[in-house]
């Protein structure tokens, strides 16, 4: 039995790497068990956590092993791992990186924080949601007639190939606005096909 997967933080950019590597691997089923993809990627079973856990940022070479393990397009993943590794080294600049002081004493809480069973239920719900989205999406590809990840970035303005890919393999932490163009560029292919 797998380890009880650590909370992960998404503005974190190796732990939003590490959110996105656990959706491939539960997209990608009975493949994607400890055992099997650390005998195919040649990786051991704390490497293989260290990855999950957002701990370590996989090298170039188990990532690949990793990702064609578990069926995911290998030039998309190494795009993000070097948008992370870019992230990791140049974190961007916060305009609020310095918050005004607010005296909240006395004051009631604005939440009251969820227990690890919510919390746990809450991340289910959120990645049923995630997974139900991008299977609609797959879904509204194929019925447009599956038009290539090429002619869905083309017809995306300013949306890359390695982007499209990302989106379709679930990548949930691109803006919002990509994943927009990507849906509006897969409804102009039906109208235009090409």
């Amino acid at each position: 039995m797998g380890r009880r997967p650590k909370p992960l933080d998404p503005n974190q950019p190796l732990h939003a790497f590490a959110i996105q590597l656990r959706l491939l691997r539960d997209r990608a089923g009975a493949a994607s068990s400890e055992k099997e993809t650390c005998e195919r990627a040649e990786i051991g079973r704390s490497t293989y956590y260290s990855y999950l856990n957002g701990e370590n940022l996989p090298s170039r070479e188990n990532l690949e092993r990793v990702i064609k393990a578990w069926g995911g397009d290998v030039a998309a993943w190494l795009e993000l791992r070097r948008q992370a590794e870019e992230a990791m080294v140049h974190p961007p600049a916060r305009e609020d990186a310095v918050l005004p002081h607010v005296d909240w004493s006395g004051s009631e809480p604005l939440f009251t924080p969820l227990n690890e069973n919510e919390l746990l239920a809450a991340e289910e719900k959120y990645a049923s949601a995630v997974g139900s989205f991008y299977g609609f999406l797959g879904a509204l590809r194929e019925r447009v007639g599956s038009p290539a990840f090429e002619a869905i970035s083309a017809t995306a303005n300013g949306v890359s190939v390695a982007a499209v890919r990302l989106v379709f393999d679930g990548a949930d932490f691109l803006p919002a606005r990509v994943t927009l163009k990507v849906v509006d560029a897969i409804k102009a292919c039906a109208i235009n096909p090409d």
